[in-house]
């Protein structure tokens, strides 16, 4: 009996390290993926964007920017006021759509 209890146990312990390292990894990758408006910025300033799609919400200004870097890579910037980036595309020369 407490040979099954051990087991059992065991198997719950293994459980509990794989779903922290998948959360874990989870997390790691996310904070890669972010694209700030900083790095935003640097990508205009550099030149390095190919074209600006602006999607707003419908009731409030908040929305994303959906960028095209010219590597072909696709890069997304939430944001909390779409008027106050869209000044800032418009300041840095480009056109947003």
């Amino acid at each position: 009996m407490k040979q099954n209890r051990r087991s059992f146990s065991s198997y719950i312990v293994w459980f509990v390290i794989i779903l922290i390292l998948i959360m874990g990894l989870n997390l790691f990758r996310n904070k890669e993926d972010e694209y700030t408006q900083n790095d935003f910025l640097a990508d205009m300033k550099s030149k390095n964007v190919v074209s600006i799609i602006i999607q707003p919400n419908r009731e409030t200004p908040t929305g994303y920017v959906q960028v095209e870097l010219l590597d072909g890579e696709e890069r997304r910037l939430y944001t909390t006021d779409i008027r106050e980036v869209e000044a800032l595309i418009r300041e840095e020369g480009y056109d947003p759509f």
